[in-house]
């Protein structure tokens, strides 16, 4: 096991205030197109598996905390320990949430308000550099390839009340490697030792979500087997994987699907947003392809919340 860059201060810890991120007041509505039920599918996809206990009494709209920032650590693989802290694999996570923590107080201490940065693994590909880590930024909108060294100095930054895209590529310039995310990213809960309900789901609209979005005319990172629409003429491209815990495991399956804020997407109504579904099954993800992804369509029935 490495050991962490970040000074491990358990003593302080047990000592330290807790800080609570306050939960803002959802509306009842939402200031994008809606539409209230996902439209039936019209072709083929996977059945629902039996006997998965899913709440479908509570409320979905609300079930979420709201957050100013995701961050993603990309680690190639989905067989993370039920706490993502507990990997010895990725000890980033670890190191990143005592970080933002240890930022959480000091901006408590000062009077301020700590940002709510929310931290996952993700199963997109991990760098084969050992020096590095593969993050990305969701709501800021970039990718990163950050040395080791980095990452405590991001933290920083990314705690701080004025950060943005820009303050970032000032500071990181020709020390980490920058890109825009221009795809549209799809993240589906599959943390199976966190809550089997999202193992058996995950992986399932994973694989439909890839099938339904090539066949939309979407470009699917390592789908390359996947055959496109022949009539598209779109050349938008997508990632989908999975994701480590996000909450809601009653409500599974849970997919969180971020509209890039680009040239491309300028005029999509949801761009620069993270939509966030519950209950999602195998027949509703050609209707979140079709009205969602590509019309900007909220579908009120699986909402949990917009970001």
């Amino acid at each position: 096991m490495r050991t962490s860059i970040f000074l491990r201060t358990s003593r302080a810890w047990k000592k330290a205030p807790q800080i609570t991120i306050q939960r803002s007041p959802l509306s009842t509505s939402v200031p994008y197109p809606v539409i209230q039920t996902c439209p039936p599918s019209t072709c083929s996809c996977a059945p629902m598996p039996a006997d998965l206990d899913i709440d479908h009494k509570r409320a979905l709209f609300g079930s979420i905390a709201p957050y100013h920032e995701h961050l993603l650590i990309n680690t190639g693989t989905h067989d993370w320990p039920s706490k993502i802290e507990d990997d010895e694999r990725f000890q980033y996570a670890a190191d990143m949430k005592a970080a933002i923590r240890e930022e959480s107080i000091k901006s408590f201490a000062d009077g301020g308000k700590p940002r709510n940065v929310l931290v996952t693994n993700s199963s997109f590909p991990v760098l084969k550099n050992k020096g590095k880590v593969s993050i990305s930024l969701l709501k800021t909108g970039l990718d990163l390839k950050v040395p080791v060294e980095q990452t405590k100095l991001l933290i920083s930054l990314l705690s701080s009340p004025d950060v943005g895209r820009q303050s970032l590529v000032d500071q990181f310039q020709g020390k980490i490697e920058i890109e825009e995310i221009s795809d549209v990213v799809i993240m589906i809960c599959g943390h199976t030792e966190r809550d089997k309900r999202c193992g058996i789901m995950g992986p399932l609209l994973q694989e439909e979500l890839k099938e339904k979005m090539a066949m939309g005319g979407y470009s699917v990172s390592g789908s390359s087997q996947i055959e496109s629409s022949p009539t598209s003429t779109t050349d938008a491209s997508c990632r989908v994987g999975l994701v480590s815990h996000i909450g809601g495991h009653v409500f599974a399956g849970n997919v969180i699907i971020n509209i890039p804020n680009t040239e491309q997407f300028k005029s999509h109504p949801l761009a620069g947003k993270a939509v966030w579904y519950g209950r999602v099954e195998p027949r509703h993800i050609e209707g979140i392809v079709s009205e969602t992804v590509k019309h900007g369509k909220i579908i009120q029935d699986l909402l949990r919340g917009v970001v």
